[in-house]
């Protein structure tokens, strides 16, 4: 069951753009969020030279790296000379210091697999660190903290562990897309609006789509080579599920056009998402 929790964000210079400090109350964890623009600054934070885990986000929040270190400082130098698609560090460490080399690479295999296994985004990481041992009376606290990590992750409004639950969804749970090439399947949740494997979407967008819309037909192109596999001449099918920011984006990339999905989707009943969620009686 979940339960009530405090988290408090600490504004380093007062800029909400700058480097935000985080803290679950009543646990060791600390986050830093880091503004790639603002890496210069963290010599001022003298501990985020000890062992961390930490993740690469770019500005969407749509593409992630996840490493360890056992001084951040110095692997953090290192990416924003050698890396150059993230906006964007979050890094976790433990406010007692209590974090250890053995522990943040144990964290790094388990937060690979856990993103790896949502697929809610495109990860750099391809394949899961090994393992390593832990004595057992410690690996139960470093799993409570990577479920602080998660917390944390998802209130800055990134969901790379949040796996969407897709079975034993009700129709009342489920949108529907229908169009030219186009037969889609859809779940909305707090975490997003989520596009569902097995979902056919169009092959060949409108040509007004690419040039009015660049940058979502080049973000369509790079989702489809990594979720999806040609069904037809026509249609590509989805292997995997996934989530989009708005209703608008998610029906746009499975029609190749511009939509509007609060008209577009629909339910069962043939009503679409504005009629049920914003024109329905209030009880």
């Amino acid at each position: 069951m979940k339960r009530a929790r405090t988290i408090t964000i600490f504004l380093t210079t007062g800029n909400p753009n700058g480097i935000k400090k985080l803290e679950v109350s009543n646990r060791i964890i600390r986050a830093y969020v880091i503004p790639r623009i603002k890496i210069s600054d963290i010599k001022n934070f003298p501990e985020l030279t000890q062992p961390a885990l930490y993740l690469l986000l770019d500005k969407d929040g749509e593409k992630a790296y996840i490493g360890e270190s056992e001084n951040f400082y110095d692997r953090i130098k290192n990416h924003d000379q050698n890396k150059d698609f993230w906006d964007t560090a979050v890094a976790f460490i433990a406010k007692d210091k209590s974090l250890e080399k053995g522990d943040v690479k144990y964290l790094e295999s388990v937060a690979v697999e856990s993103s790896l296994d949502a697929k809610r985004i495109e990860m750099i990481n391809k394949t899961i660190p090994p393992k390593n041992s832990l004595h057992e009376f410690k690996i139960p606290t470093i799993e409570e903290f990577f479920e602080d990590i998660k917390l944390l992750t998802t209130t800055l409004g990134y969901s790379i562990f949040d796996k969407i639950q897709t079975e034993g969804l009700n129709e009342n749970q489920l949108w529907y897309l229908k169009g030219k090439n186009t037969e889609a399947r859809a779940t909305y949740s707090e975490s997003g609006f989520t596009v569902l494997a097995g979902s056919l979407i169009n092959i060949i967008p409108v040509p007004s789509f690419s040039s009015n819309f660049p940058k979502e037909a080049l973000e369509r192109e790079a989702k489809i080579l990594i979720n999806a596999k040609k069904e037809s001449e026509y249609s590509y099918k989805l292997f995997n599920n996934i989530t989009f920011s708005s209703v608008s984006r998610a029906s746009g990339f499975c029609l190749g056009r511009a939509s509007n999905g609060w008209l577009d989707w629909k339910n069962s009943a043939n009503k679409s998402m504005d009629e049920v969620m914003r024109k329905g009686p209030i009880k």
